[in-house]
């Protein structure tokens, strides 16, 4: 198989809406605060093609 490039997934849902960060991973925890977003990176998966 080979390595054909990478896919990340950064759909609206996963990201802060507004204020410094807007546009970033919406962060599960903020230090020991729970704030409720999915993680701090956006998944990413990678291309193969043949065997």
């Amino acid at each position: 198989m080979r390595f054909q490039g990478v896919d990340i997934y950064d759909r609206e849902f996963l990201k802060e809406k507004s204020g410094p960060h807007a546009g970033a991973p919406w962060p599960t925890y903020g230090g020991r605060e729970y704030l409720g977003g999915y993680s701090d990176q956006f998944p990413a998966s990678h291309r193969r093609h043949g065997q």
